[in-house]
């Protein structure tokens, strides 16, 4: 039976909320720091494709307020990106996830959870020592 769940995360970033938003909303950014390949149309209601191997999933833009906040979403999952500039110049990120998952609902849940704090701090790392590249 499929289980509704919602996940926040927030981290503090050093970069500028400029890098931060090439990093999560533009495709060469974000194969900087997860796997697979991914395109994202620069628009409300463009697409966002991820491809891991021979399997790909699409999803639709919902909000696209460049350097502000990211959202998109398919059948299973959603996404919402919040950007805001820091006192100090840096960038908090705000993640939030929502969606289904199956009937292995706590592992998925538990896997998700511990995956993003990995990927957060990807970001950092990309950010800080990598900036541009991708």
């Amino acid at each position: 039976m499929p289980h509704t769940f919602q996940i926040t995360k927030e981290f503090e970033y050093t970069a500028s909320p400029d890098q931060i938003w090439d990093a999560v909303a533009t495709g060469p950014g974000i194969d900087a720091w997860f796997m697979g390949h991914s395109e994202v149309e620069p628009k409300d209601g463009g697409a966002v494709r991820f491809t891991f191997g021979d399997f790909t999933t699409v999803g639709t833009i919902t909000v696209w307020q460049p350097r502000a906040r990211f959202a998109y979403g398919g059948d299973e999952m959603s996404f919402d990106y919040v950007i805001e500039k820091t006192a100090g110049g840096g960038t908090l990120l705000r993640l939030t996830q929502s969606g289904m998952l199956g009937d292995n609902w706590e592992t998925e849940y538990e896997a998700l959870e511990k995956g993003w704090n990995l990927y957060l701090h990807t970001i950092d790392e990309y950010t800080t020592h990598f900036p541009g590249r991708t």
